[in-house]
């Protein structure tokens, strides 16, 4: 007899495998989530380094490796320290504005892709009510099942693109 844990790790594994099916219905929504979740993750990562070339290469005026050289020659304006703490702060601020609107367009690319979603779910659980017996109906008020059937499609907005996402970084 299977453990208690193992047959909810079955469970979860399961609602992953379905929720990934209605993910994977809608590629381009998926993609552009994960596209932008993934920048938004390479953009966080470069947020310090404004600040450490400050620190180490300004204030400090350590040796600056020739890469390091190569681009402050690239830069408008001549190499002095002041230039170079103002190119820092101008790197910063960039970098903040382009996290700010490629987490924008993440959070507006998930909500599409939960509403989509939904509505696709919405209409399979429609379409099964309509299949059902009418023996069934006469059990059940309408009023009832159509509830049933928007609280379920609604509440996969959150299920259904959380799962995807952990179902994505297992594999």
């Amino acid at each position: 007899m299977p453990s208690d844990s193992s047959s909810r790790d079955l469970t979860f594994v399961r609602l992953c495998l379905w929720a990934f099916r209605y993910a994977l219905g809608r590629r381009a929504a998926l993609g552009a989530v994960v596209a932008s979740l993934l920048l938004k993750v390479g953009l966080d990562v470069l947020k310090p380094w404004p600040t450490v070339f400050l620190i180490d290469y300004v204030l400090r005026d350590r040796p600056r490796p020739e890469v390091v050289t190569w681009l402050i020659q690239m830069l408008p304006g001549s190499g002095s320290p002041l230039n170079l703490v103002g190119w820092s702060v101008a790197a910063t601020l960039l970098l903040f504005l382009l996290s700010w609107v490629v987490g924008l367009a993440a959070t507006y690319g998930n909500i599409n892709l939960g509403q989509r979603i939904t509505y696709d779910l919405a209409g399979d659980l429609f379409a099964k009510l309509q299949q059902l017996s009418l023996h069934f109906h006469a059990r059940k008020s309408v009023g009832d099942n159509i509830r049933r059937a928007i609280q379920i499609s609604g509440a996969s907005a959150s299920t259904i693109p959380a799962t995807t996402i952990a179902r994505i970084q297992t594999t």
